[in-house]
């Protein structure tokens, strides 16, 4: 779970956009080694993860700020803890990231070449392969993004796995790949 700043202050979660966005941008860091997302599509889903878990946290009786004069940092930290874990923070924030990225991520492979090719740099005709994939699984009408996931592991899909159920665009496929190794 990822920790929450505290503050001494009067007010709650709208507060926390700042250090809330900051943490969804970090963790972006890490899927932008996997899927190219252009700079202003990260905005657009750190902003709807941003908003999203600010309207769940709004909804919880968690409270982002304390009154130091009567409570230790370290006493709002467990009880915050503690609320976060009863409210289900966790789950929910996996289920915002998988949403925002539906609603946000393009589902083109073309956003997975730059990972890709680098994967299979060291192969002989490693990039013809990964052209010959990328187009393979488009004509084979394979998404990138699986719009019935229930979680992070299940949002991106397998495009050989897609591309194995049509014999005649897998054919075309192998074919192309084959190609590229000679």
């Amino acid at each position: 779970m990822v920790a929450v700043e505290t503050m001494q202050a009067t007010s709650g979660w709208d507060d926390a956009q700042g250090e809330i966005g900051v943490m969804y941008t970090t963790e972006l860091a890490g899927l932008a080694q996997l899927i190219a997302i252009p700079a202003d599509l990260q905005k657009g889903l750190t902003d709807c993860m941003t908003k999203k878990t600010i309207e769940f946290l709004n909804g919880t009786d968690c409270k982002y700020y304390y009154n130091k004069s009567t409570t230790s940092e370290a006493e709002h930290e467990k009880e915050q803890t503690a609320c976060l874990e009863k409210a289900g923070f966790e789950a929910k924030q996996e289920a915002i990231f998988v949403e925002c990225s539906l609603a946000k991520i393009p589902n083109d492979w073309k956003l997975m070449e730059a990972s890709m090719k680098q994967e299979m740099v060291a192969e002989k005709g490693g990039a013809c392969m990964v052209d010959a994939l990328l187009k393979g699984y488009a004509d084979a009408g394979c998404k990138l993004l699986n719009d019935k996931a229930a979680n992070i592991d299940q949002l991106f899909n397998d495009g050989d796995e897609c591309v194995s159920k049509n014999p005649e665009a897998k054919a075309k496929l192998d074919e192309a790949v084959a190609a590229c190794a000679q």
